[in-house]
C-alpha cells in the first residue's frame, strides 16, 4: 500500500511539472535568428563564468588545506628542534673544541715541517751555490787549460803546416824528377868537381841507392860493388865522358858508344844469357868475402846458380878470408873446385864462367887468420 501511495504521489508531481513546462512554452516569446544567436552567446558566457567561479573556489580550497598542514608541520618541527637542541648543545661544543685543538696541533706540526723544509731548502741552495761556484772555478780552469791546449795545438798545426809546406815544396815536381836517375861510384865526393857538375846538370838526378836506377857513372872504369850490381841487373855503366858529351849537345846523347864494354864485356850480354850464367852450378861461400855473402848469394841466384851451405854438396867453393881451413879440408869433396872470390867477380864482369885453374886455392897451404 505504501508503494502504491508513493507511486501516485510521484505521478501527481510529474503531471504538475509537465503542466508547468507547457505553460512556460506557451509564455516563451518567439525570437528571430539573430536574437536567438545573441541569447545563446549570453548563455554560454554565463555558463563559462559560473564554471570559472566554481573552479576558483575549488583551487582555493585545495591550496588552503596544505598551507595549514605546512604551518602545523613547521610548528611541530620547531618544537621538536627546540626539544632536541637543548640537550645536544653540549656535545657540539665539545666537538668544536676538539676540532680546534686538533687544528692547533696540526698547524704546529705543519709549521715545524715547513720550517724544516725551509731550512733544508736553504741548505740545498747554499750547497748548490757552492757547487755552482766550484763548477765555475772548474770550468774556468778547464777553459784555461783548453785555451793552453788550443794554443799548443795551433802551434803544432802551424809547425806541421810549415813542415808539410816545406816537404810539399821539396816534393813538388821539379825538372829533376823528369831527369834520369843515376848513381855515382868511385868518385871523391868532397874534392872531385865532377860531382857538383853532375848534380847541377839538367839531365841527371843523383840517387843514393840502387832502386830504380837507370845509369851508373863510375870513375876511371873502376870495378866496384855498384858496377857489379849494375852488370848483374843489366844497368848501363859509363864514365865522365858521357856527361861531357851531354853538356856539349845540351841533351842526353845515345848511351851505347859510351858504355864501358872494354872493362866490362858483360854489359853487352842479353838478359837471357845473364840468367843462365851459373846454370846447374851449386856454389858454397866460405870464409869472409870482401862483399857481403848475402849480396854474393843474391847475385849467384839471379844468374841461375844455386847456393848450398854444405861444402860436400857444392860444385864450386868460393873462399874468402878463411879462419878454420882444417874444417874445410875435412868436409870438402874431391871433385869440388875451390877458388878465390876474384873468380866470381871476373865471371860477372865478363858474363862467362872463368877457368878455375887460375883461381884455384890450395886449402892445405892456407894459414888461418888469428882471431
Amino acid at each position: 500500500m505504501e508503494i502504491t501511495s508513493l507511486l501516485d504521489e510521484m505521478n501527481k508531481v510529474g503531471d504538475t511539472t509537465i503542466g508547468a513546462l507547457k505553460e512556460e512554452k506557451k509564455n516563451v516569446p518567439i525570437l528571430s535568428t539573430e536574437e536567438a544567436r545573441k541569447k545563446s552567446i549570453d548563455l554560454k558566457d554565463k555558463k563559462e563564468k559560473k564554471q570559472n567561479e566554481e573552479n576558483g573556489e575549488k583551487k582555493s580550497s585545495h591550496t588552503k588545506k596544505p598551507i595549514k598542514k605546512l604551518l602545523k608541520s613547521s610548528s611541530s618541527k620547531e618544537e621538536n628542534d627546540g626539544k632536541s637542541k637543548k640537550p645536544k648543545s653540549t656535545t657540539s661544543d665539545t666537538k668544536d673544541e676538539k676540532k680546534k685543538t686538533i687544528k692547533k696541533k696540526v698547524t704546529k706540526e705543519e709549521k715545524e715541517e715547513k720550517d724544516k723544509k725551509r731550512k733544508e731548502i736553504k741548505k740545498e741552495k747554499k750547497i748548490t751555490t757552492k757547487s755552482k761556484k766550484e763548477k765555475k772555478d772548474k770550468t774556468e780552469e778547464h777553459e784555461e787549460t783548453n785555451e793552453d791546449e788550443k794554443k799548443e795545438l795551433k802551434r803544432k798545426r802551424t809547425t806541421k803546416i810549415e813542415s808539410s809546406e816545406k816537404s810539399h815544396e821539396e816534393k813538388k815536381p821539379r825538372k829533376s824528377d823528369k831527369r834520369t836517375k843515376i848513381i855515382l861510384s868511385g868518385f871523391d865526393v868532397e874534392h872531385d868537381p865532377f860531382i857538383e857538375e853532375i848534380k847541377t846538370s839538367p839531365f841527371f838526378n843523383v840517387q843514393k841507392t840502387m832502386d830504380d836506377i837507370k845509369l851508373v857513372f863510375v870513375h876511371k872504369s873502376m870495378r866496384t860493388e855498384k858496377v857489379l850490381d849494375a852488370i848483374v841487373k843489366g844497368i848501363p855503366v859509363v864514365n865522365e865522358q858521357y856527361l861531357e858529351e851531354c853538356v856539349k849537345e845540351n841533351r842526353e846523347v845515345e848511351i851505347d858508344p859510351y858504355l864501358l864494354t872494354e872493362a866490362f864485356p858483360g854489359l853487352l850480354v842479353t838478359s837471357q844469357e845473364r840468367k843462365n850464367l851459373f846454370k846447374e852450378l851449386s856454389i858454397c861461400i866460405c870464409g869472409q868475402p870482401k862483399i857481403l855473402a848475402t849480396k854474393l848469394s843474391a847475385w849467384i841466384e839471379r844468374l841461375g846458380g844455386k847456393i848450398t851451405i854444405r861444402p860436400k854438396d857444392a860444385d864450386v867453393i868460393i873462399c874468402g878470408q878463411l879462419k878454420h881451413h882444417l874444417t874445410l879440408r875435412e868436409k870438402k869433396n874431391d871433385n869440388v873446385q875451390i877458388v878465390a872470390e876474384k873468380w866470381l867477380y871476373d865471371s860477372i864482369g865478363s858474363m862467362k864462367v872463368m877457368d878455375y885453374k887460375s883461381y884455384k886455392i890450395d886449402v892445405e897451404a892456407i894459414q888461418p887468420e888469428n882471431d
